[in-house]
């Protein structure tokens, strides 16, 4: 479907300018390509005209592309205020979901020692990360004291609550 197009005597001048700067600006392009020191002439050929329209592009409209975008852009936005409140409600949102105790029972549900390992497990946790939240020590032997007592008391609750999942057997190598 060809439609007429019709030019007015502003948009006729106006195409001419812009004919003539593309023009120029070909030229120019074609100059810096050919220059040699010490020649006077330079020589256009089609094909050098030809090589500089292919390096030439007129910018699409882009009101659709500029919609799609801001589409985009908003999803995006939204997704990262729901992870952002996501992460800062993570706790509340465990309870929110059920108890979320049931999930480490993978090996037997009624098997009460677990469940009792694992909420002081969580306990012990829950204690450090408060206490931890703000800890601000005076000096360095104040922080090597205190990680120390936080290993001291962290460590055999986490190998009791390992030995409740997967039991690890030590044994001595006897010599021979």
């Amino acid at each position: 479907m060809n439609k007429e197009i019709i030019y007015t005597e502003s948009a006729t001048k106006k195409i001419e300018i812009v004919v003539e700067d593309f023009k120029k600006r070909i030229e120019i392009d074609i100059v810096n390509s050919k220059y040699y020191f010490g020649e006077d002439n330079i020589e256009i050929t089609a094909s050098d005209i030809e090589d500089s329209y292919k390096r030439v592009q007129i910018v699409k409209n882009t009101k659709k592309t500029t919609e799609v975008r801001k589409k985009i852009f908003l999803a995006y936005f939204i997704l990262g205020v729901f992870t952002l409140f996501f992460g800062l409600f993570y706790d509340q949102m465990q309870y929110l979901a059920g108890d979320y105790v049931d999930f480490v029972d993978l090996r037997a549900k009624e098997d009460k020692k677990d469940k009792k390992t694992f909420r002081s497990d969580q306990k012990l946790k829950d204690d450090y990360r408060k206490r931890y939240a703000s800890y601000k020590p005076q000096s360095p032997e104040q922080y090597q004291k205190d990680i120390g007592k936080t290993i001291a008391t962290i460590l055999p609750a986490w190998i009791t609550y390992r030995n409740t999942i997967n039991e690890i057997k030590l044994t001595e190598e006897k010599a021979a």
